[in-house]
C-alpha cells in the first residue's frame, strides 16, 4: 500500500511526519512525504520518497502578512495572500 503524507511548515512541523513515515515504512508501507523543497534532503535521508509542493512557508511567515497573522492569531490573513507565495 502506498501512503503520501502532505505537510507544510517549519522543520519542527515536518519532523514528526518524517517519524510517522518511518514507522509506516517499517510496517511495510511505501511512504512518500509531500512538502516543500527545503525538506527534500531530510526526507530522503530518512528513507522516504519525496514530492515537492509549491510555496515557501518560511518566506510567507517572514512577510508582513505572516507576522500579522502571528500577532493577531488570524490565519485568514495569510491564506488570502497565499497565491503570492506559490512558486507556480
Amino acid at each position: 500500500m502506498r501512503i503520501t503524507i502532505l505537510t507544510t511548515g517549519s522543520r519542527g512541523d515536518i519532523q514528526p511526519f518524517i517519524a510517522l513515515g518511518q514507522g509506516l515504512k517499517q510496517a511495510g508501507y511505501q511512504v512518500k512525504l509531500a512538502t516543500h523543497d527545503t525538506f527534500q534532503e531530510m526526507a530522503r535521508q530518512y528513507g522516504l520518497e519525496f514530492a515537492a509542493i509549491a510555496g515557501d512557508v518560511q518566506a510567507m511567515m517572514a512577510s508582513e502578512a505572516g507576522q500579522n497573522m502571528l500577532k493577531n492569531q488570524s490565519p485568514i490573513l495569510l491564506i488570502k495572500q497565499y497565491p503570492k507565495w506559490c512558486n507556480r
